[in-house]
């Protein structure tokens, strides 16, 4: 589910990335109070569970985590984080044009493509 107009209450999150280094990378420990709310953002996201248990909410949809799970959230993903108990998450956001760069590259035509879209 892409953001834009489809959940109106979700709102958008700016991510301050650098422009020089497109990555952040973050250690959570529990789950951020802007993250429990129904969000997006442009950047891509994956997070690796640490520790902990938890839900997301991806796309209108639920998937409990636990220690060892990864999650890839796409650009403009309507999503939210739940933390049951004692979650500590690695997270990568980064830009999607460090991925996808629409120069038509045989690579990036195939594989990026679905992620970008």
């Amino acid at each position: 589910m892409t953001a834009n107009n489809s959940i109106p209450s979700a709102k958008k999150v700016t991510i301050g990335i650098e422009e020089d280094f497109p990555v952040l990378v973050v250690e959570t420990i529990g789950i951020s109070k802007e993250s429990t709310v129904l969000h997006w953002h442009g950047c891509m996201e994956i997070c690796y569970l640490k520790q902990g248990t938890g839900t997301y909410l991806i796309g209108g949809r639920n998937y409990p985590f636990e220690k060892g799970d990864v999650f890839v959230i796409n650009s403009k993903e309507v999503h939210l984080a739940y933390n049951d108990k004692d979650v500590i998450m690695l997270v990568l956001l980064f830009e999607p044009e460090l991925l996808w760069t629409a120069s038509c590259y045989p690579f990036e035509m195939y594989y990026m493509k679905p992620f970008w879209k």
